[in-house]
């Protein structure tokens, strides 16, 4: 079974951007990260041990999210899926040299509409 054959999801990454609006104040958009739609994952539950890691920062972390490439993601960033669903990006694990892993694991908080 290949790996790209697991992953039954497709989300973009967005990152955060500050604009001018109207009154001359700044307002916050996320716009899509060039040449990262589309992109092939699979969502998943965080583990509790993950869960309780970002605890102990004071964060919350609601899902994993695991890609077959490495995504230039960082905190604060976010995920969108085609079926709606907004994941905020709280940490990244890039895989390790020499192991056999996913190559890019992104722990994110999922936000409700």
């Amino acid at each position: 079974m290949s790996l790209l054959s697991m992953l039954a999801t497709t989300c973009t990454l967005e990152r955060k951007s500050s604009t001018k609006d109207a009154s001359g104040g700044m307002t916050n958009t996320f716009a899509a990260v060039s040449g990262y739609s589309g992109i092939a994952c699979d969502i998943q539950p965080a583990s509790g041990s993950v869960q309780m890691r970002y605890q102990q920062k004071g964060t919350i972390c609601t899902h994993s999210i695991y890609f077959a490439e490495d995504v230039p993601a960082f905190a604060g960033d976010r995920f969108t899926t085609d079926d709606s669903r907004t994941f905020l990006v709280m940490g990244i694990r890039k895989a390790s040299p020499g192991r056999i892993q996913w190559p890019c694991i992104v722990d994110v908080e999922e936000r409700l509409a």
